[in-house]
């Protein structure tokens, strides 16, 4: 070991280093390696080799998308991952770098992570197909290839404009009317829906009940109306319009059915008392009749016998 004479700087800082280079040469022999790639034995030591891990090797994306291919590498040590298309011999990627000049083709690689990942931004049909994800090695091309198919983007279709009434328009007087209105924009958002009657809007009171309710994205709206105890006055064009001018009515007829059935029995009534008078009379004229008729046959019997 080296050793300095006391208060000398530059001898203690050489004896360090020199020291240190002892220790680890000591201890790598120790643990069974030295500085040549070599064991204790004299044994050759073989680095480990790259190899890539279980991952997805089937992308479906839509056209304008971004497609993400993905590739795992273990253990890539100093080496270097390049992607290419199949069907085409130049790389599109070498390291990190985009080695064409399309610069929708990018890698996402983050640093102490095994994942080195294509982007391919904007995807179009012709980008449909199989690619290569290769680490170069002295010894052998390491080579994973996955499938990409780029579909077309669905069409949205739109729901139509439109409003409408629906609900029981025929009601019983002192019943409760229930009418619910639905209304949806293709375009722009709904943001309210009111009630009017007779050319007047209708507002919450101690008869009257309304709950609306707006769908998510704003492009539909719903409004349910209660009626307490309809009376006859109830009766009347109801018009629902929306923010969106969308408009829609119906008409409301308030029914007293109970009231023409009394009224409809009563006439029955008097009319069976007439009827019973007309049989009671005629039982009178023709009880009298006969009684006239009596008369008449025992008079003229009366004749009869004294002539």
């Amino acid at each position: 070991m080296c050793r300095c004479k006391k208060n000398h700087s530059i001898c203690h800082f050489l004896c360090n280093f020199w020291n240190s280079i002892i220790w680890t040469l000591l201890l790598g022999y120790t643990a069974g390696y030295d500085p040549r790639g070599r064991n204790r034995n004299g044994e050759k030591l073989v680095p480990i080799q790259p190899s890539f891990a279980p991952s997805e090797q089937n992308f479906t994306v839509f056209k304008g998308h971004t497609a993400v291919l993905t590739c795992i590498v273990e253990n890539l040590g100093t080496k270097t991952v390049v992607w290419r298309k199949l069907s085409d011999m130049n790389p599109l990627t070498v390291g990190k770098m985009t080695y064409v000049s399309d610069s929708r083709f990018q890698i996402h690689h983050i640093i102490h992570r095994n994942n080195w990942n294509l982007h391919i931004r904007d995807a179009k049909d012709s980008d449909s197909g199989t690619y290569e994800c290769q680490i170069s090695t002295k010894d052998r091309n390491l080579r994973k290839t996955v499938h990409l198919q780029v579909l077309e983007r669905p069409e949205i279709q739109l729901e139509p404009s439109g409003i409408m009434i629906t609900g029981n328009f025929h009601v019983e007087i002192g019943d409760t009317l229930h009418m619910i209105c639905n209304a949806t924009e293709a375009e722009t958002p709904l943001e309210d829906i009111a009630w009017f009657k007779d050319g007047n809007e209708l507002e919450k009171n101690d008869r009257a009940t309304i709950y609306k309710a707006v769908s998510l994205k704003g492009k539909s709206i719903k409004s349910d109306l209660y009626i307490d105890k309809v009376v006859m006055a109830d009766s009347g064009y109801y018009l629902c319009r929306t923010t969106g001018d969308l408009t829609t009515h119906e008409h409301v007829q308030v029914l007293n059915t109970a009231g023409n059935k009394d009224k409809r029995g009563t006439l029955i009534d008097t009319s069976l008392g007439y009827q019973e008078g007309l049989d009671k009379k005629n039982a009178s004229t023709s009880l009298h009749g006969k009684a006239v008729l009596f008369v008449a046959f025992f008079v003229e019997l009366l004749k009869h016998i004294f002539s």
